[in-house]
């Protein structure tokens, strides 16, 4: 058996270095999928904070609706309780300045047996006098007030003696029933007026 030996005597050319080259080719590779996750992530993070002021400019623009929306509402709120106010004040009346007032008026021995005075300003009285007389002066006396609008005299009965009781000490009673119309308005500027300390 032969054994062939190789031998060489030329000098091996030296193997070029290529980690210098793999080592650069991969930094620059490193370097371009860097700047491509850079860019991405620019791209991204551009989107987010267009869709942001998206989001913001929807919010403003529900925000200034719920505020006008709200000022119309409270505006509303406001109107209704100025009217609901408005309209207590036309429906309180001071009907026991109003009796005091009339009652004022009547004679010595003059009295209300009964009254009744509504919304609309009519005050029904049934009142009870000594004579014809003090009637006829009462009746005047309501004319000339100047709160009121309208005096009529209904009914004047004659109350029934008791044929028990002296026909001179007792003096027969006369009912008399007014239907009298007040101007609500004036008679409360006289009451605050009054209250007020200001002559009317």
């Amino acid at each position: 058996m032969v054994v062939l030996i190789d031998i060489n005597l030329l000098e091996e050319k030296e193997q070029p270095n290529r980690l210098p080259l793999f080592t650069i080719g991969l930094g620059i590779l490193l370097l371009f999928l860097i700047g491509a996750v850079f860019l991405w992530q620019n791209q991204v993070l551009s989107t987010e904070q267009e869709r942001l002021q998206e989001e913001v400019q929807m919010l403003q623009a529900e925000q200034a609706n719920y505020q006008a929306v709200g000022e119309d509402v409270e505006q509303e709120q406001r109107r209704e309780l100025v009217e609901a106010a408005n309209q207590m004040d036309d429906a309180v009346f001071p009907t026991v300045a109003l009796v005091e007032r009339m009652i004022a008026l009547l004679p010595e021995r003059g009295y209300f047996q009964s009254y009744v005075f509504d919304n609309s300003g009519l005050l029904d009285i049934q009142v009870r006098f000594d004579s014809l007389q003090e009637v006829a002066a009462y009746t005047n006396a309501l004319s000339e007030e100047r709160y009121v609008d309208a005096v009529e005299v209904g009914n004047i009965l004659t109350e029934s003696v008791d044929e028990d009781l002296n026909q001179f000490e007792y003096r027969p009673r006369y009912i008399a029933t007014y239907a009298v119309t007040i101007h609500k308005q004036l008679f409360r500027e006289e009451v605050t007026a009054d209250a007020n300390g200001v002559d009317s």
